[in-house]
C-alpha cells in the first residue's frame, strides 16, 4: 500500500473508532436512563443492543 492510501485507511479507522465510541456512549446513557425508570434488564438489552452482562453491571453501579 502506498503512503497516501495508508493515510486514508488510518483516517478511516480513526473515524470508525470515534463513531463506535460515540454510539456506545449513547447506548449506555439510554440504558442508565431506563434503569432509573425501572425498565427490565431484558428490555434494555433489546432496545440498546448492549449485552445483558453490561446492563447488569450498570444496574449494580446504580445500587
Amino acid at each position: 500500500m502506498c503512503n497516501l492510501s495508508e493515510g486514508i485507511f488510518e483516517d478511516g479507522v480513526k473515524q470508525g473508532v470515534k463513531q463506535g465510541a460515540k454510539e456506545t456512549k449513547e447506548k449506555m446513557m439510554q440504558a442508565f436512563q431506563m434503569l432509573k425508570g425501572k425498565v427490565s434488564v431484558s428490555e434494555i438489552v433489546k432496545k440498546t443492543g448492549l449485552t445483558e452482562d453490561d446492563v447488569r453491571q450498570m444496574k449494580l453501579l446504580l445500587g
